[in-house]
């Protein structure tokens, strides 16, 4: 897989999803080699929440790596939910990746999640509305 590959199933997913109601353009979609890009986007949901999305991936072992990553939830401007792995939590089992939970934004630890996984919880919270 190259990066023009990761970035297709990228726009795809997006397409994909009900719940998305509107893409801010353009989405950034930076190609450092034939496998290293870089990803940032700002997605809306039907009830005006959104996500934004920041990645740095390579695909130079056939598959995609994200080296960085952050997406954060954020509704009527209010953090929500927001998953990163920035290296400042190194208490967790899950180092570097930690997630950042509701308004204050309290730090736990948690697993590096997959675009599917952060819509299903995405959805999951909207349907709770």
């Amino acid at each position: 897989m190259d990066i023009e590959q990761y970035f297709t199933a990228f726009k795809r997913s997006i397409q994909q999803n009900p719940n998305v109601q509107f893409v801010q353009t353009p989405i950034l979609l930076q190609k450092f080699s034939q496998f290293q890009g870089r990803i940032k986007a700002r997605l809306y949901f039907w009830d005006g929440s959104q996500l934004n999305v920041e990645e740095v991936v390579t695909t130079q072992n056939g598959y995609p790596e994200r080296v960085g990553y952050s997406y954060a939830y954020l509704h009527d401007e209010v953090n929500v939910f927001r998953y990163d792995n920035a290296p400042h939590f190194p208490q967790f089992a899950t180092f570097p990746h930690h997630k950042h939970v509701g308004a204050d934004e309290t730090a736990e630890p948690a697993e590096q999640p997959t675009l599917k996984q952060i819509f299903r919880e995405i959805d999951e919270y909207i349907s709770n509305l």
